[in-house]
């Protein structure tokens, strides 16, 4: 699994690694974004995680300066103004959030199965516990196939 979120990238997105995904863009620029917010000003920063990254190091940097400055609601104002305008801006009422963050888990765990899916007829791990070994008929999560009645 941890090779899938970091090693071969993902075919279905082109071939993108997690890091290229999610990864923090311009790292070279966080000491001057944190200044910036830590002197009450916008991190000047067009990502999530640069913003954030950005308020970490002002709190690190001076503890008592990022409370005085109100530093972690400026960069939370900051985050928020960089979410786009529309559609996706509204609220989502508890139900549609489950069901949407439900959905979203299922689907990249089919994509990291998929993608590191064992070799035909292997049921065991390198370290050789046998097949269907603490598999309890009925148990939440379990899920019987043909290979379980060998």
């Amino acid at each position: 699994m941890v090779q899938a979120l970091i090693g071969e990238g993902f075919a279905e997105l082109g071939g993108a690694r997690l890091r290229s995904l999610v990864g923090l863009r311009r790292p070279a620029e966080l000491t001057e974004a944190g200044a910036r917010l830590a002197a009450g000003l916008r991190s000047k920063r067009s990502d999530v995680p640069g913003v954030l990254a950005a308020a970490t190091l002002a709190l690190v940097a001076d503890p008592d300066r990022y409370d005085r400055q109100n530093v972690g609601e400026g960069a939370l104002l900051e985050v928020l103004a960089l979410v786009p305008r529309g559609p996706r801006a509204a609220t989502a009422t508890a139900p549609q959030r489950a069901a949407r963050d439900s959905t979203a888990g299922h689907d990249l765990f089919d994509l990291l199965r998929a993608a590191h899916r064992p070799a035909a007829g292997r049921r065991t791990p390198a370290g050789g516990t046998r097949a269907g070994a603490g598999f309890t008929p009925g148990a939440p999560g379990c899920v019987r196939d043909s290979a379980d009645d060998r």
